[in-house]
């Protein structure tokens, strides 16, 4: 095994882990934001619309890592 591809493998597990942890934490800011929304308070509306911006982030990011990945795997 060549050592790009142990690097590789290194960033694609690291990738997935934060994948499964960014995915966890939208769900979790996900089931917070609707229960501000819906208990009609603006300071926890205003606290769940950041919160989506920050989990709209971490998926590009993750996304973003996921395409380079690929792009090194192609070399």
């Amino acid at each position: 095994m060549r050592k790009i591809d142990k690097i590789i493998a290194a960033l694609t597990a690291l990738t997935k882990f934060a994948e499964a942890f960014t995915l966890g934490f939208a769900v979790f800011q996900l089931v917070n934001a609707a229960r501000g929304i819906m208990e009609k308070n603006p300071q926890k509306r205003e606290e769940a619309k950041d919160n989506i911006k920050y989990i709209a982030i971490g998926v590009i990011l993750c996304v973003s890592a996921e395409i380079i990945i690929n792009y090194l795997k192609t070399l």
